[in-house]
């Protein structure tokens, strides 16, 4: 999944001082397709989520954590349990996006994320808040973070801009 993603939005990547100054946001490069368009022109809602994941995922595997293949080669999967999306902004085809991704909060068996979209013109277009939740694979119960994954999300949260 991850390489239709990076082709179909031209999945640049690199780990981004950003405005804030210090390495916490990772960041990807979307440029918006076709398919990706309604029939005038503009993004279609339901992709804003979708490049959510498939930044997350990327983030992931930047960090050493790609997901596995199915859930018989893991013990625990992180599933959506909240998904707040606001448009603030058109993007059509060809529009270059900025997608850069911070970790908000880290908890027992949940974490919390945000990505904005900005668009080549500097126009803030989105922004998408995830609570993702760990569950085992078989059967779905709450399963604590893995260490590995705990680690990743506090280091990124620790080096997170603080608002105001």
């Amino acid at each position: 999944m991850a390489a239709a993603f990076e082709s179909d939005c031209d999945g640049d990547q690199t780990l981004d001082s950003g405005p804030y100054g210090g390495d916490f946001v990772f960041t990807q490069t979307l440029v918006i397709q076709l398919q990706h368009t309604d029939a005038y022109g503009r993004l279609f809602y339901p992709h804003q989520p979708a490049f959510c994941h498939g930044v997350f995922q990327a983030w992931l595997e930047s960090v050493g954590l790609p997901l596995a293949p199915t859930g018989a080669d893991t013990d625990h999967v992180a599933v959506v349990v909240r998904l707040e999306s606001d448009y603030l902004a058109p993007l059509q085809m060809g529009d270059r996006l900025t997608a850069d991704f911070t970790v908000l909060a880290v908890g027992t068996t949940s974490f919390t994320y945000e990505l904005t979209f900005t668009r080549q013109d500097s126009v803030l277009c989105g922004r998408c808040r995830i609570v993702m939740v760990t569950v085992q694979p078989i059967g779905g119960a709450k399963t604590p973070l893995p260490a590995a994954l705990r680690a990743a999300l506090h280091k990124a949260l620790a080096q997170a801009p603080t608002t105001a």
